[in-house]
């Protein structure tokens, strides 16, 4: 029905392409640009091949925006332009990866001095990414040209996009024979060396931390494709490097020689663990156990313990006196002892809080006996002072506490322990509370029960007493009881229904067997 009556509608762009004049930012513009390639128009096709348009588009993932534009709009055209060059449209990946100059265009981003956009790089590798799965040998015979390559990806590699692009490399070539020869290629560049070099003291962080994750990827990627291998294929070369002893002495000793910091350590122990990792077989490793790539995958290689075992005691070194952590907010994580100790003594010395405790109340003691009302705060204060006292007595910072009070000025000191003795202290009975008075108690060491106590006035306590008293006289039994009539006619049927139980006769056992006479029972009921 749509196709019959011609309903379809011309996309705005088909009709932007009808004039002579029509600009790539134009189109661009369109929301369908990026539809309308992927849906291999023709016209539009055409037009983004030309030399001009893709210069362009390449000049646009590879050239920093103005810094004056809306940070909104300012990456469009880059992000546009990136998902048009990966479109994986055959026209645009073949324009783009046999035409050098353009390769040229794309590989001068790598020479610029770090840091580089994030976004960027991210366009950068993600161009680069697919020109590796779709126009392999041209790619990689242009990149082996480029002796500094590696070097400038490596000096880069504090973006994440440069540490995806290594693996695109690594795991992206087919067929097997031209991935095998790009292993070595990146063998020979010593690319395991080289990050693992980067795993050192000296270096910035985001960079060990990139460097590191990326040998834990290529180990990984490595055992996983060493599996998959038949019996013939040779041996990956990079992870022969990683796993040999020469490999892990050299990360060990980064480690530990020079000054330890908490990165390097992270880092590097992180590649000894995906080292020392042992797969579980799952179901597809059961379908594969001829291979012998599985096999070398699920155990770990004897070198990696022998370059292990002589530092077993820089490690156990290390957790007895693992290096300082820097950080920058109050958590769980800050080793308490001694951030209490700090903070005591910039308590005590710089904010002078003994002197404030005793100025603050001293001040208080005047406006009462100006006639003033009690400060607010007292009980705060009162609370902070007796912390400070509990905390000399007993603590994990006693000692400290205790030299910092002696080093107080003498007069000082002699206020506060005139303070401690006698002011705070008769605050601290005022301020405690019984909760039950000890005071004329009567009950019996049997009762459990704890009485209320009673108010202190003797004219209460006496009135109380001469009503026990009058009480208890000698006819006090005689008088205890009821006298009412309903009571003593209560007590009257009562014994008479007791009295017909009342036999003189032998009481008989109700336990006992005996026959038992339906007849009689019967009789008895039609009384």
């Amino acid at each position: 029905m749509f196709w019959k009556f011609d309903l379809h509608t011309t996309s705005h762009i088909d009709q932007l392409l009808d004039r002579e004049d029509v600009t790539l930012r134009e189109l661009m513009e369109e929301d369908d640009v990026l539809q309308e390639c992927k849906a291999q128009n023709r016209r539009l096709l055409l037009f983004l091949s030309q030399d001009h348009c893709m210069q362009e588009l390449v000049s646009l993932i590879t050239t920093e925006p103005p810094a004056d534009l809306e940070e909104r709009s300012r990456f469009k055209f880059p992000n546009i332009a990136c998902e048009l060059l990966t479109s994986d449209v055959s026209i645009i990946n073949d324009k783009l990866g046999t035409d050098e100059s353009l390769l040229e265009m794309l590989y001068h981003f790598l020479e610029q001095d770090p840091p580089l956009n994030p976004l960027l790089a991210s366009f950068f590798s993600k161009t680069i990414g697919n020109l590796i799965a779709r126009k392999t040998e041209q790619v990689i015979t242009f990149l082996k040209k480029k002796e500094g390559f590696i070097g400038l990806v490596l000096k880069h590699i504090d973006a994440s996009a440069m540490m995806d692009l290594l693996l695109r490399l690594i795991s992206c070539v087919e067929p097997a024979p031209l991935r095998q020869e790009v292993l070595h290629w990146l063998n020979e560049e010593k690319l395991v060396q080289r990050l693992t070099e980067l795993i050192h003291t000296g270096k910035d962080e985001e960079r060990q931390s990139n460097a590191s994750q990326t040998l834990c990827d290529i180990i990984r990627l490595s055992r996983d494709q060493a599996n998959q291998m038949q019996e013939n294929m040779e041996a990956d070369p990079l992870l022969a490097v990683l796993e040999s002893q020469e490999s892990v002495t050299g990360l060990l000793k980064n480690l530990f020689e020079g000054e330890r910091s908490e990165a390097s350590i992270v880092n590097g122990t992180q590649v000894l663990l995906t080292l020392l990792e042992t797969r579980r077989s799952g179901l597809e490793g059961l379908m594969d156990l001829y291979s012998q790539g599985y096999e070398r995958s699920y155990t770990v290689n004897s070198s990696i313990l022998n370059a292990i075992e002589p530092h077993l005691k820089d490690f156990q070194q290390l957790l007895l006196d693992p290096p300082k952590v820097k950080l920058h907010y109050r958590s769980y994580l800050f080793p308490p002892h001694s951030v209490f100790l700090l903070l005591n003594l910039q308590l005590f010395q710089k904010c002078r809080l003994v002197q404030r405790i005793l100025d603050a109340w001293e001040e208080n003691d005047r406006i009462q006996a100006e006639g003033g009302t009690r400060r607010g705060n007292m009980g705060h204060l009162t609370r902070i002072a007796n912390m400070v006292v509990q905390n000399l007595e007993k603590g994990p910072v006693q000692a400290q506490i205790t030299d910092l009070i002696k080093e107080l000025p003498e007069d000082c000191r002699g206020r506060w322990e005139s303070f401690v003795d006698e002011t705070l202290r008769e605050t601290n009975r005022k301020n405690t509370v019984e909760l039950v008075s000890t005071h004329n108690m009567h009950s019996s060491s049997e009762d459990d029960d704890m009485e209320s106590p009673f108010p202190n006035d003797l004219s209460l306590q006496q009135a109380f007493s001469d009503y026990q008293i009058q009480q208890m006289t000698a006819n006090f039994v005689d008088q205890f009881g009821f006298n009412d009539e309903e009571f003593t006619a209560f007590e009257a049927c009562c014994k008479e229904k007791i009295r017909q139980f009342d036999d003189s006769e032998e009481e008989e056992d109700i336990w006992e067997e005996k026959e038992i006479n339906y007849a009689t029972q019967a009789k008895s009921r039609t009384r």
